[in-house]
């Protein structure tokens, strides 16, 4: 018995994907975190309560180790699209994360969603240059 079928798992998806992904997590991320009563009320509750906190902590957690993946994945198109933007943290709080180094985690969470609305807009932007490319698109045809 199989318990994770891997190879059904795409590996070859495309920058508007990822984008689009990105932009998900961090829409998702916002949500949990306005459930939770916000932000403060969100990691006090964590410092306060640990591993019996809300779990919205643990699903804000989640999706920024799916965003981190997602940046991954692009690789140096991230870096191409917009220099500017820190994508390198971005990887580097997603290995924190998914390593479940606590400190860092609580620590830097605060950090990370004070810049979320700007790594959502970067995607945005990022995703309009690969719209043509999303599945399912088709140029419009000239017409005689």
């Amino acid at each position: 018995m199989t318990w994770w079928p891997y190879s059904n798992v795409p590996k070859d998806r495309s920058p508007y994907e990822l984008y689009s992904d990105i932009i998900g997590r961090c829409e998702r991320i916002a949500r949990l975190t306005a459930r939770a009563g916000g932000l403060d009320v969100l990691l006090d509750q964590y410092h306060v309560m640990g591993e019996d906190a809300p779990a919205e902590f643990d699903a804000v957690r989640l999706n920024f180790i799916h965003i981190g993946e997602a940046v991954a994945r692009l690789g140096t198109t991230v870096e191409l699209d917009a220099p500017d933007f820190p994508w390198n943290s971005v990887k580097a709080f997603r290995h924190a994360m998914t390593h479940n180094y606590e400190d860092i985690a609580v620590r830097y969470v605060r950090e990370a969603l004070a810049d979320l609305d700007r790594l959502k807009s970067v995607c945005v932007l990022q995703r309009t240059r690969y719209d043509l490319n999303r599945p399912g698109y088709r140029a419009a045809q000239p017409q005689p």
